[in-house]
């Protein structure tokens, strides 16, 4: 229920975090999603790749609905998953060898953005 996942929905560069609300193991809601863009019931989400853990592309299910967020700059969409997460029963877990240098190679990119502006 912690994880936020980057997505976006397919064909478009707009992305925003995909979260689990708790209210429905069958949807999540795609968060921060700009107000100016017109978004269409049944438009595909699909992963940013804006992430060392998910690919872009990834389908993750389709908007239901959206609303308008708190400050209104911006629309939370309603989305159905395309896993059911509460009937899975076997799921693969894969280790990722190279995640150390990943995150090293990050962790320099950050220092340099730091001292060159």
């Amino acid at each position: 229920p912690k994880m936020r996942l980057s997505c976006k929905v397919k064909g478009r560069d707009y992305f925003g975090s995909l979260v689990w609300d708790g209210r429905n193991p069958g949807e999540a809601v795609l968060e921060e999603m700009p107000r100016h863009e017109r978004f269409r019931k049944g438009d595909t989400i699909v992963t940013s790749g804006y992430s060392a853990v998910f690919p872009e592309g990834i389908p993750v299910g389709t908007i239901i609905s959206h609303e308008k967020e708190h400050d209104d700059n911006f629309y939370a969409l309603r989305i159905r998953l395309l896993t059911d997460f509460s009937t899975l029963s076997t799921v693969r877990v894969i280790a990722n060898d190279m995640r150390q240098e990943l995150d090293s190679l990050t962790a320099g990119e950050e220092n340099d953005s730091r001292t060159n502006p």
